[in-house]
């Protein structure tokens, strides 16, 4: 299901631009998935477009990084195991 998800988010971003990278952070409660693109203009249409839409059942809030962001991509369970 993770992986579907990424590769759908990714699809549905790259009609705004080249999608540089797209990575799901599965410890955050809330489901986060970040999407970095080749450029600022490609990431501004995105938000405008994808914020408030329904994607897989979820609302998606999208909007631009200020950089302070510290999403868990693991909990700590699934850390120890490795």
């Amino acid at each position: 299901m993770a992986d579907f998800l990424v590769r759908d988010i990714r699809e549905q971003c790259s009609k705004f631009g080249k999608v540089e990278n797209a990575v799901l952070f599965e410890a955050e409660p809330e489901g986060v998935v970040t999407v970095r693109f080749a450029n600022g203009s490609a990431a501004h249409a995105c938000v405008k477009k994808m914020h408030g839409r329904r994607l897989e059942g979820r609302l998606v809030e999208a909007r631009i990084a200020d950089g302070t962001e510290r999403f868990q991509k693991r909990g700590p369970a699934a850390e120890q195991k490795e």
